[in-house]
């Protein structure tokens, strides 16, 4: 068995428990710095369910004024990324795996 297996089928009961359909615009949004493990994971829970996706990545930035601050609702992965930022607006559902989120 995959060691990915039971992480990526509580994925899918999640998407399954969110009522995530096919017909929805579903984005994954990660940094270079994310876990590859958890953006693998996503990935294959989407397309076990047959849930098309787009990837949307930013360059991980560096974080000198000390640790990662988690789970405060503020995020700098998307500083200066309008581009991505609009792109995200205009999904139906979307997966975040920054490594803020």
């Amino acid at each position: 068995m995959n060691i990915l297996q039971p992480a990526i089928l509580a994925c899918q009961q999640l998407l399954t428990l969110c009522q995530v359909s096919s017909e929805e615009k579903v984005a994954v949004f990660y940094e270079t710095g994310s876990r590859k493990d958890l953006v693998e994971m996503a990935h294959k829970a989407l397309d076990n369910l047959c849930i098309n996706y787009t990837d949307e990545i930013v360059t991980s930035k560096t974080h000198p004024d000390g640790p990662v601050i988690r789970s405060t609702g503020s995020s700098t992965a998307l500083d200066n990324q309008q581009e991505i930022v609009e792109r995200l607006c205009q999904a139906d559902f979307i997966i975040d795996l920054s490594v803020e989120g």
